[in-house]
């Protein structure tokens, strides 16, 4: 259990409520993914996560802000944001390097502890699958799934994607 400060917890909890996935939980469940995780601090380009990383965890990025950084792929996650939510959905390794880039405040959730909490609501599920699907879907993103490669959108729905994979 970490020790923050009741101010802190609500201040963190306050600004997860902003970030896609975590917006459809509840404050209480918020509230003990910060408890049960653990808090990290980064300074100016120490690395997140990235292909080095053996553990599968999420990152809860509370305060600051993060460079991502893929084969094919740059971008600039500013928080509250996940880092690491496509590795732990579809089990695939890291390919993108996560860099803080000004400093940053996270907190480590690993990622049974993470999906079990996603799965308390329908809404976050949803959420957290369009996030994932958005991944594989962008240009110079993640290329394969587990085994195997993603060719491209098959279908789209309310509810969904269908992607084609090669065996």
């Amino acid at each position: 259990m970490n020790s923050l400060s009741d101010a802190t917890r609500e201040r963190w909890i306050t600004s997860l409520r902003r970030a896609p996935v975590l917006r459809h939980l509840s404050e209480a469940q918020l509230g003990a993914l910060i408890d049960d995780g653990e808090v990290r601090t980064f300074v100016a380009g120490a690395l997140v996560t990235g292909e080095e990383s053996p553990t599968c965890e999420v990152f809860l990025v509370v305060e600051g802000v993060c460079d991502v950084e893929g084969p094919e792929r740059r971008e600039r996650l500013i928080a509250p944001t996940l880092v690491g939510e496509v590795a732990a959905l579809s089990s695939t390794p890291k390919v993108a390097r996560v860099q803080a880039a000004a400093g940053a405040t996270a907190i480590a959730i690993t990622r049974d502890r993470f999906l079990a909490a996603v799965r308390t609501s329908a809404a976050a599920g949803q959420e957290l699958t369009k996030v994932v699907a958005d991944q594989l879907c962008a240009p110079g993103s993640i290329s394969q799934v587990g085994r195997f490669p993603v060719d491209g959108v098959v279908g789209e729905g309310g509810s969904g994607r269908v992607l084609r994979a090669s065996f």
